[in-house]
C-alpha cells in the first residue's frame, strides 16, 4: 500500500512543480546556510583549541607600566625601566610555583637581509628558555643555546611571516642578516604560530640571544618582560599576590603608590577567549534553529495553501472511497518527499565547503523534525475536510 501512496504522492508533486521547487530550494538553502555558519564556528573554535593547547595555560607575564606621571605631570608612553635581570632571579628563588623563567627584551631596528630590508622589524632578545615555556617547536635548524647566551652571539632564530619576508625563495643554509647595520648568523626556522591572544603576531619576530639584544643591539639593561612557568595546580591567584609584593618590595615603592609593574595571568586571556567562543557558538545555533523555523513556517503557509487549492480533489477522493488515514498519510508523504529532497540539496551545497559530518547530520536531522511535525497541520486539515463541502467548494 505505501508504494501506491508514495506514487500518489510523487504524481501530486509533478503536477504542480513551482510550488514543489520553491519548497525545495526554501529548506535546502536554510539547511545550507545553518550548516556552512556552524562548520565555520566550529573551524574556528578548533583553531582556537589548538592555539591555547600549543601555547600553554602556566604562563604568568611579568611587564613594566607605564608611566603616569613626573614631576607631578601627567605622561603617558614612557616605559618604566626598573624590571631587572635581578627580578627575574628573585622571583625564581621566592616563589617555589615558578618551575621556569626567562627574560626577555624587545626594540624595533631596520633589518636587510641581501637585497631586501625590513623598517621596523620586532627584534626580541630572548633567554633559551623563552621557547619551551611558549611550546613553540622549530621546523629548521636549531633553537638558541646557553653558549649562545653566555657568549652573546650573533645568531638569530626567524618567525615565519618575517623569513618569507626577507627570504622569499627560502631561507639558504648560511643565510646572513643584519640587525641595525650588526651581522647575524641565522640559525633556526619558527614554527607557524599566527595572533597570539593578544593580539601580537609572533611570526613578524626575530628573536636572538637575549645577552646579545642588551649589549650589542639595544644598549639595555632593563627587560622588556619576564615570562614565568608555573607549576600545574599551583595557586596562581596566590603567586600573583607574592610576585606583586616581591617586585614592590625590591622597588621601593612606598604603600598607596601604583605597582610599577603588572602581572598578566595568560589563563584569563584563555578563559576569556573560551567564553566568547562559546557565546559566539551558542549564538550561531541560536539563529540556525531560528532561520530553520522561519524557513519551515514558510514552507507550512505554502502547504496549506496547497490544501485550500486542492480541495475539489481531496473531496473527489473522498466520494471514491478513499479513507480520512489515507488522505493524511498522502499529504504527509508529499511533505518528507519536499524535504528528503531539500536535505540532499542542502547537503550537496554545503559539501563545497568544508564539511563536519556531525553537524550536517545534526542540522538535517533539525531541519527534518521541524518540517515533519508542522506538515502534520495542513495533512489534517486535508484530512478533515468534508468531501460534500470540498466538491462543492
Amino acid at each position: 500500500m505505501l508504494p501506491e501512496q508514495l506514487q500518489q504522492a510523487a504524481r501530486a508533486l509533478r503536477r504542480f512543480p513551482l510550488r514543489s521547487t520553491l519548497v525545495v530550494l526554501l529548506g535546502a538553502l536554510s539547511s545550507a546556510a545553518v550548516i556552512v555558519a556552524l562548520n565555520f564556528t566550529l573551524a574556528g573554535r578548533r583553531q582556537l583549541d589548538a592555539q591555547l593547547e600549543s601555547m600553554g595555560a602556566n604562563l604568568l607575564t611579568v611587564a613594566p607600566q607605564l608611566s603616569r606621571s613626573v614631576g607631578g605631570r601627567a605622561r603617558t608612553g614612557a616605559i618604566v625601566t626598573t624590571l631587572r635581570p635581578e627580578d627575574e632571579r628573585a622571583l625564581r628563588r621566592e616563589l617555589p610555583a615558578v618551575e621556569l623563567s626567562a627574560g626577555a627584551a624587545s626594540g624595533t631596528f631596520l633589518v636587510k637581509a641581501g637585497d631586501l630590508s625590513k623598517n621596523g622589524a620586532l627584534i626580541v632578545g630572548v633567554a633559551p628558555e623563552y621557547f619551551a615555556l611558549r611550546r613553540w617547536p622549530m621546523v629548521d635548524g636549531r633553537g638558541l643555546t646557553a653558549l649562545d647566551q653566555r657568549s652573546a652571539a650573533r645568531v638569530a632564530l626567524l618567525g615565519a611571516a618575517v623569513a618569507r619576508d626577507l627570504f622569499p625563495a627560502g631561507v639558504p643554509a648560511a643565510a646572513t642578516l643584519r640587525i641595525n647595520r650588526i651581522p647575524f648568523r641565522v640559525v633556526g626556522l619558527l614554527a607557524e604560530r599566527g595572533q597570539r591572544l593578544d593580539a601580537v603576531n609572533e611570526d613578524e619576530q626575530i628573536f636572538i640571544p637575549l645577552s646579545t639584544a642588551m649589549r650589542r643591539v639595544m644598549k639595555l639593561d632593563y627587560y622588556s618582560q619576564i615570562v614565568l612557568g608555573v607549576r600545574a595546580g599551583a595557586d596562581r591567584g596566590g603567586v600573583i599576590s607574592h610576585a606583586r609584593s616581591l617586585l614592590r618590595a625590591r622597588h621601593h615603592i612606598a604603600a598607596g603608590q601604583p605597582d610599577d609593574a603588572q602581572i598578566l595571568d595568560q589563563q584569563t586571556l584563555i578563559d576569556a577567549q573560551v567564553a566568547a567562543s562559546h557565546r559566539l557558538l551558542q549564538i550561531v545555533v541560536a539563529a540556525g534553529l531560528a532561520g530553520l523555523l522561519v524557513a519551515a513556517l514558510a514552507t507550512l503557509a505554502l502547504h496549506w495553501l496547497a490544501v485550500a487549492a486542492r480541495r475539489r480533489e481531496i473531496g473527489t477522493r473522498r466520494a471514491l472511497g478513499a479513507s480520512t488515514h489515507a488522505i493524511f498519510i498522502q499529504f504527509l508523504l508529499e511533505s518528507t518527499l519536499l524535504t528528503a529532497a531539500g536535505a540532499l540539496l542542502a547537503a550537496a551545497v554545503s559539501v563545497a565547503f568544508y564539511n563536519d559530518p556531525s553537524i550536517l547530520a545534526a542540522v538535517l536531522a533539525a531541519f527534518a523534525v521541524i518540517n515533519l511535525t508542522l506538515a502534520t497541520l495542513p495533512a489534517r486539515r486535508a484530512a478533515r475536510l468534508d468531501p460534500i463541502r470540498a466538491l462543492h467548494g
